[in-house]
């Protein structure tokens, strides 16, 4: 662990080791294989490779070419690069309502099995406070969000985005839209809970998180994703909480 920011020409985190720089690093060449690596602040690199383990930057990175495969990559702020290649078996990501944004001068090529993953990461689903009185919902958030249901033959509304969300037990209007359609830039939102007793009560699902591209080539032959969370049934299987809006894949490639 350092608390002072360094500068390597090489950094190398083999055998599940972990390495934690609180202030972040200056780092030339980098190999994970496997290993952890945790930065509090942003930092650089020329070259990264990740074969394993997880990355947790905080602060963001900025370098030259990054190949990752078999590990976890979580960013707090963009990663401005070259190139990023997500192999098989990787995963990046970015903390709940934290835009992930990749900005690329060269290429992103997601391949097969890699996965860019926003799903669920926008706002929070309605939840669900159990007490001696019953079930209390809190209520979803977002400016689309859900509302809740307080009858457990009903469900909780759906989040809305650049659409409309399901409309639960039809009694209240739905949230209206929200956002651009030509340059989104918004989180999804939380669908609605279920509050009725505890048998009937359900949680509502997050909204999609907001993923922002730039890059001169792009290839997906993975998945890019930014879903919202799926409505959750109650444990009698005939209520549910609301599902989450998606939320914002917004691209910008040459080719």
């Amino acid at each position: 662990t350092y608390t002072q920011r360094l500068s390597f020409a090489e950094v190398i985190v083999t055998n599940g080791g972990t390495l934690t720089a609180s202030n972040g690093l200056d780092m030339g060449h980098v190999v994970l294989a496997p290993g952890s690596l945790t930065l509090g602040a942003a930092s650089t690199f020329t070259n990264f490779v990740l074969n394993g383990g997880q990355v947790l930057a905080s602060g963001g990175l900025s370098g030259v070419d990054m190949t990752l495969s078999n590990g976890t990559m979580t960013l707090g702020m963009s990663l401005i690069a070259t190139n990023l290649t997500v192999g098989q078996g990787a995963v990046v990501a970015a903390s709940p309502l934290t835009t992930l944004g990749l900005m690329l001068s060269g290429w992103l090529l997601v391949a097969t099995n890699g996965l860019i993953d926003m799903a669920g990461k926008g706002y929070a689903g309605g939840g669900i406070v159990s007490g001696s009185g019953g079930s209390t919902a809190l209520p979803a958030q977002g400016p689309g969000a859900g509302l809740s249901a307080t009858n457990g033959s009903y469900e909780g509304y759906g989040g809305s985005y650049g659409g409309l969300g399901a409309n639960g037990d039809g009694a209240q209007p739905r949230a209206p839209t929200y956002g651009s359609l030509f340059d989104p830039v918004d989180f999804g939102s939380g669908g609605g809970a279920l509050a009725d007793g505890v048998s009937y009560s359900a949680n509502g699902g997050n909204g999609g998180g907001c993923l922002k591209v730039w890059a001169n080539r792009l290839r997906v032959d993975g998945m890019i994703t930014a879903d919202g969370g799926d409505s959750v049934l109650n444990l009698t299987g005939f209520g549910a909480g609301g599902a989450g809006s998606g939320g914002t894949i917004n691209i910008r490639a040459g080719t």
